[in-house]
């Protein structure tokens, strides 16, 4: 028997899709891990990046011309976007992949599912693998969370058959807000194919018990997946043999020694027990269906509590500067983590070096408070929000004041921006949301908050989806395309000052005057967890760039570092004068800054 893989990832594409650093990484972890002798791939090709032609051709080549005898083995594994289009029809991103002037998807520009299923139905290769590590999104304007609410059952009926096993992770989320690092789904199931998968102790990976091996790593670190299994025979598979140093090192990390099955219902069920190697008529699709898990406390297996902790260990005493001559409104970074931006009740907009904390420029243009201030991804572009009614955008390189946008009626509380930088949207007195493009600074739609004296907005990163809140207890969710009301979260007791999305688009954190932070599941709707800590109104919550920390700002003049996976109180950052009205973290979760009603900023390292 011979075997063969095809991994291929997808990072850059064409207009209208964020890039995603990690999926190029995915593949390189998983070649690495293929090409050890002891699993005995005969070919472990790779494609980065691909054209549509370039990646059917592989394809095709793979379940073609590489499987000779029906008992050879080939494992197809793709890191990427899984779009779905009007009709819920499923497509493999490339690196062509792009959305005309109306976001309407180029299907010239992609792989489609019925594409590959047809390949895999024609070979004779009776053991097929096909394992996705996907970001789920919708090539039309609905939202992402609509494209993952069925994303499982779509690759089902578009990639299954009577030969098929169905095991992935439908989120691309790690990618993006990891950067470079590989994303956790796939990080797990290569720990699980290095030996920590081998539960039973026979010496083999079974693919049930690689499925179950990444669920409850899952769900002992409260990880932002939940891998789904779905087969339709009962046929046996083994993946890989197992190095005696290999289980020796793994087994105690994370496994009891009595094989507790907490998906045993859904493994019986399906007739999982599936093992690489062994001769069966098998299609196996790795597919690991992902979104926050909805635990109100950590699942207590081992390992679960040790892997939290603190970026680092911040000092207590923090650098100051009292450079603003009123209350701190707003903070923002670049990507980079370079650059610290922030707003004031004196009028100005501060530049600053982060690194060094030190001040390089002040903008003026607003007259009156500016509330709010966002960054382009790509560090170029500010955006401001003031009392003064006005959208200023500015060169943040020169500090050069690019255009104002006008046409609001009242205060502009709050502005938020798209990964793509293609669309900012903002938020006013009048309880008004306003969606622009912000290339060209057109106003492209504005609809009613249904919220008393609205107050905060954040957008998902695929700006998709957008939460805002206000004088109510009660935090919406638009689809920003539509204007369409998608749900309403309900649980704080007093009105709503703040909310963050998490950079995966997944995860949404809400602060308000009941003195409390709430962790919510935007696709579901459903409360993870309330943090409590803070003793006064909690004025700003901001999450890291890598989606690990929370950090909060309140009235009883504390910020607050949390970890988003436990709700874990990992620091406490006190010093403060005043009221503490806007936190940062930086990218690489380094530094913590904070900005007070007495106009000073602290730089927390």
């Amino acid at each position: 028997m011979a075997k063969f893989a095809l991994l291929i990832g997808v990072s850059h594409h064409g207009t209208g899709f964020n890039t995603l650093p990690g999926a190029v990484k995915d593949v390189e972890e998983m070649q690495r891990v293929l090409q050890k002798p002891g699993l005995g791939f005969d070919e472990v090709k790779t494609l980065k990046d691909p054209e549509p032609l370039v990646m059917q051709a592989a394809i095709e080549a793979l379940f073609r011309d590489k499987a000779h005898q029906s008992g050879d083995l080939v494992l197809l594994y793709f890191s990427g976007y899984c779009i779905k289009d009007y009709s819920n029809k499923l497509f493999f991103a490339t690196s062509h992949t792009s959305k005309n002037a109306q976001r309407e998807l180029i299907k010239s520009t992609v792989v489609s599912a019925s594409f590959v299923q047809d390949i895999m139905n024609d070979s004779r290769a009776t053991q097929q693998i096909l394992i996705l590590d996907c970001r789920f999104t919708q090539a039309s304007a609905a939202s992402v969370a609509a494209a993952q609410d069925r994303a499982s059952g779509d690759i089902a009926s578009q990639l299954g058959g009577n030969r098929t096993i169905l095991l992935s992770s439908a989120t691309q989320s790690f990618f993006q807000h990891k950067g470079n690092d590989i994303s956790t789904y796939t990080r797990y199931l290569v720990e699980g194919l290095e030996g920590a998968a081998d539960l039973d102790g026979d010496r083999w990976i079974a693919v049930d018990e690689l499925h179950e091996y990444i669920s409850r790593k899952a769900e002992a670190t409260a990880a932002n997946i939940e891998p789904v299994i779905i087969n339709s025979h009962n046929n046996k598979i083994l993946i890989a043999p197992v190095a005696e140093t290999q289980s020796q090192e793994s087994e105690p990390l994370v496994l009891p020694t009595r094989r507790t099955r907490l998906f045993a219902p859904l493994v019986q069920h399906r007739s999982v027990r599936l093992l690489l190697g062994v001769s069966f008529t098998t299609l196996v699709t790795l597919v690991g269906a992902t979104y926050i898990l909805q635990r109100q406390q950590l699942l207590q297996l081992p390992f679960g509590n040790s892997l939290v902790a603190a970026p680092r260990d911040y000092s207590q005493t923090a650098q100051t500067r009292l450079d603003h001559a009123k209350t701190v409104w707003s903070l923002a970074t670049t990507h980079d983590g370079q650059t610290l931006v922030s707003s004031s009740g004196d009028t100005t907009i501060k530049v600053w070096h982060l690194p060094s904390g030190k001040p390089i420029r002040t903008l003026s243009g607003h007259t009156a408070a500016v509330w709010s201030v966002a960054i382009t991804p790509d560090g170029r572009s500010l955006v401001s929000g003031s009392g003064d009614k006005t959208i200023k955008v500015w060169n943040l390189r020169t500090g050069e004041a690019i255009r104002t946008l006008t046409g609001s009626q009242d205060t502009v509380w709050a502005v938020a921006i798209s990964q793509d930088g293609n669309t900012l949207v903002s938020a006013d007195g009048n309880n008004t949301l306003k969606v622009w493009d912000l290339p060209s600074g057109k106003l492209l739609r504005s609809f009613a908050a249904d919220t008393s004296r609205l107050r905060t907005i954040a957008l998902s990163p695929d700006g998709q989806t957008l939460a805002s809140g206000g004088q109510g207890q009660d935090i919406k969710i638009w689809d920003v395309n539509t204007g369409q009301l998608i749900r309403t979260l309900a649980a704080h007791k007093s009105k709503i000052i703040t909310v963050a999305i998490s950079p995966d688009g997944e995860t949404l954190a809400s602060g308000s005057n009941d003195e409390t932070v709430e962790i919510w599941n935007i696709r579901t709707g459903r409360l993870v967890r309330t943090l409590h800590g803070h003793t006064d109104h909690v004025n700003s919550v901001a999450i890291s760039a890598d989606g690990q920390f929370l950090v909060s700002g309140a009235e009883d003049r504390e910020v607050k570092l949390w970890s988003l996976r436990t709700g874990q109180l990992l620091h406490t950052f006190q010093g403060h004068p005043g009221d503490v009205y806007a936190v940062a973290i930086s990218p690489d979760d380094q530094t913590v800054i904070s900005g007070d009603k007495e106009g000073q900023i602290k730089f927390w390292r």
